[in-house]
């Protein structure tokens, strides 16, 4: 019997909701992650990564893990559009993440090797 999935990721809300959207598409289809992963050619590992929503999936994944459970080539409008409200929903987080305003304090920093404790 396989383990259950640990729960999805939501700290980029838009990701969580892609991930959420894709394991629904893998449980409507009655697959497992190795039934999948021979459908659609990719590793039960990326399959797993991109249901996870801890990191956006590449295209050709999403692709690959939408096609595996419809049988369609192309993913609906819907899946499209989640996908790329996801991808800005990252993009934004990591600008975030970098203006976050918190600065090491310099003048503490007596060498090189300081720097990562400042």
């Amino acid at each position: 019997m396989a383990r259950p999935e640990s729960p999805v990721d939501h700290t980029v809300p838009a990701l969580g909701m892609f991930a959420e959207h894709l394991r629904r598409l893998r449980r409507t289809a009655g697959l497992s992650y190795d039934e999948l992963a021979v459908r659609s050619k990719c590793s039960a590992a990326h399959l797993k990564r991109a249901a996870s929503g801890r990191t956006l999936p590449a295209r050709p994944v999403m692709l690959a893990y939408v096609g595996g459970c419809t049988g369609d080539s192309r993913p609906s409008f819907s899946t499209e559009l989640m996908y790329w409200i996801a991808a800005s929903a990252v993009e934004q987080a990591k600008r975030d993440f970098r203006r976050s305003g918190v600065w090491p304090d310099l003048e503490s920093v007596g060498d090189v090797a300081g720097l990562s404790h400042a």
